[in-house]
């Protein structure tokens, strides 16, 4: 479970806390359940136009720390494996892991760029 770490402004006193999270653009609960189907996405990558139907998604978190919904990308299987390819590549040369000593700090910087990633269970 991911959790952050907030300062009181008035006490001083840091409190850790886990962010709520909602889902960019509504529940997605459910949709994907074996047999239940759900709704068809078709592939974000960024880099072309792609006109196949996604299959996997990322989820990433984004620099707003006032933010606490996650945005969620879908991709066809050829640039989900690019997509984490380029992601994973990032995080090696990631200036945000110069400032962060610590094994939840490194956590944290990673989750802002990929927070879940995985099948879509409805699509086939």
């Amino acid at each position: 479970m991911t959790t952050m770490d907030t300062r009181d402004s008035h006490t001083g006193a840091v409190r850790t806390e886990s962010p709520k999270l909602q889902m960019d653009g509504g529940d997605f609960d459910g949709l994907y359940r074996d047999g239940d189907g759900g709704e068809e996405h078709f592939c974000e990558w960024d880099e072309g136009m792609c006109d196949e139907v996604a299959s996997y998604y990322v989820i990433s978190f984004c620099d707003d720390p006032d933010c606490k919904a996650d945005h969620k990308q879908y991709y066809c299987m050829r640039h989900y494996a690019l997509e984490l390819a380029r992601k994973l590549e990032h995080l090696r040369e990631c200036p945000g892991y110069d400032d962060a000593d610590t094994a939840d700090a490194r956590r944290l910087v990673t989750l802002r760029h990929i927070a879940d990633w995985g099948h879509l269970t409805g699509i086939r």
